[in-house]
């Protein structure tokens, strides 16, 4: 199942799209996101079999809470992974809508996606902060 989590300033919500697997996840769902910069998509490419892949899942996880964006995941048989020539998993596209040049991050180790994301997403204003 194709998982879409969307991280804004006040809440944390999960939807799941009626998609038989990862495999049919299309640049047209990517553009469904309607990311901005405020606001940009990641999107994971990852395999079952990829080794690396779970760590990078994980790590992503941990960052919903302070940081604002929305997640997609798509196996590397899907026609994103296609669209954007994966060649080494992990991978991560930060897409921030149409008229932006998405960039790709490939071969992601340890908590590199940690670094993709504090460069590409705002963090979140916690109540704390005031």
């Amino acid at each position: 199942m194709w998982v879409l989590k969307h991280a804004d300033k006040t809440k944390e919500t999960m939807c799941r799209h009626g998609l038989s697997g990862t495999e049919r996840a299309s640049m047209a769902d990517l553009e469904a996101t309607n990311a901005t910069i405020e606001c940009p998509t990641i999107l994971q490419i990852g395999a079952e079999a990829c080794a690396h892949c779970p760590q990078t899942t994980v790590c992503i996880s941990r960052l919903t809470p302070d940081f604002t964006f929305t997640w997609i995941y798509a196996n590397v048989l899907s026609e994103l992974a296609e669209e954007f020539a994966v060649a080494k998993l992990p991978a991560v596209v930060v897409y921030k809508g149409a008229d932006i040049e998405p960039i790709l991050y490939q071969q992601i180790r340890g908590d590199g996606a940690k670094a993709i994301i504090a460069a590409h997403c705002p963090m979140k204003l916690n109540e704390v902060d005031f």
